[in-house]
């Protein structure tokens, strides 16, 4: 980060605890073939290099799709993206690294430093009956694959459709039952002026039907009522005003 020049701040902070959850996932692929080959009587140096050799390039293109997933963030042009593009480069460079980290690091501890012995048991682990069931789901989904690869067409133009009905919103609406109204004057304006500006405003908007109750603040934002709203600075040309929906 600090050689891309990304700060820590709360959307990278952010990324780091997304990230967390798929960094292990290369190295458990990793070890998992490797235990597995032992267990069966492969020689630790042999384990190490055909677990490697076999998972290598899928989990790099497992970790691709993790990436590209993050990708619209940092393609947006607008200020969502200049907000938030800090979160795909951090998860860009910490679930590459993992990948590296799994082909190399991973198999060189096994091999220095984890003891497992060949297993006496000669009996498969996976003879549960809902293994039983999703093998052979498998074996009759490669068996018919033109109609698997067909009905997966169909349910992925079915999603790419319905998803146009998905409201999109980079940040949720505030359900508070209040808004606000910010009242500008010119720079300098004495605040007994913008008081004056200000009560004409309210008795306006007393007048109109529907409105039960106007709260004015003049020369300052209001004290923080909610997470999202930010207090304008001290200004004497500033005032504002608060009405419940």
């Amino acid at each position: 980060m600090y050689l891309f020049q990304i700060d820590l701040q709360r959307i990278s902070l952010g990324a780091l605890v997304i990230a967390l959850g798929m960094l292990v996932d290369n190295s458990i692929v990793v070890s998992e073939g490797i235990l597995n080959r032992i267990e069966k009587g492969v020689s630790r140096l042999n384990a190490c290099k055909e677990a490697v050799a076999q998972t290598i390039w899928p989990l790099l293109g497992a970790t691709i799709v993790g990436i590209v997933a993050f990708g619209p963030i940092s393609l947006s042009q607008d200020i969502t993206g200049e907000y938030t593009r800090s979160l795909f480069y951090v998860i860009l460079i910490s679930i590459l690294l993992s990948w590296i980290l799994a082909v190399t690091v991973t198999p060189l501890f096994f091999y220095n430093f984890l003891k497992v012995r060949p297993s006496k048991n000669k009996r498969p682990k996976h003879q549960s009956i809902l293994y039983r069931y999703y093998k052979s789901f498998l074996i009759s989904c490669l068996h018919q694959r033109w109609l698997t690869i067909i009905v997966m067409a169909c349910l992925f133009a079915t999603a790419a459709y319905g998803f146009k009905y998905v409201k999109q919103s980079f940040f949720p609406y505030s359900n508070t039952p209040l808004f606000e109204v910010g009242f500008w004057q010119h720079q300098g304006t004495d605040i007994r002026a913008t008081r004056d500006n200000l009560l004409e405003i309210q008795e306006y908007i007393h007048g109109i039907e529907h409105v039960k109750a106007v709260t004015t603040i003049v020369g300052e934002g209001a004290l923080r009522f909610m997470f999202t709203y930010v207090p304008e600075k001290p200004n004497h040309s500033y005032g504002q005003g608060r009405i419940p929906a």
